[in-house]
């Protein structure tokens, strides 16, 4: 198991952002929904999820992005995923989440 960091970044231009590394899976779901729903209260606009550093995605994780989105849409924004490697992407577009992806 990889030891999974959780960082919130705000930016002088552009979108915050939550910047994952290692694993997203169900031992950092709840602390990831919970950073999700922390910026976007204060941000609504755009929120990203840097997935940079992330090696694996597990159902919980994708659980935790959704819940996020559904909370940024309540606040009327958005919520976008970047820096997915491709078998991350996989895994978003095999769920249906393909959207939230950033090129």
């Amino acid at each position: 198991m990889l030891f999974t960091q959780i960082d919130i970044r705000t930016r002088s231009e552009g979108p915050p952002a939550v910047v994952v590394s290692g694993e997203v899976d169900l031992a950092c779901a709840a602390e990831l929904r919970a950073a999700i729903e922390q910026v976007g209260e204060t941000e609504p606009a755009v929120l990203v999820i840097d997935l940079s550093d992330v090696s694996f995605v597990d159902s919980s994780g994708l659980g935790a992005i959704a819940g996020g989105l559904r909370a940024q849409r309540r606040h009327g924004g958005e919520l976008k995923v970047a820096g997915a490697a491709p078998h991350v992407r996989r895994v978003f577009e095999i769920a249906g989440l393909g959207q939230l992806l950033q090129d």
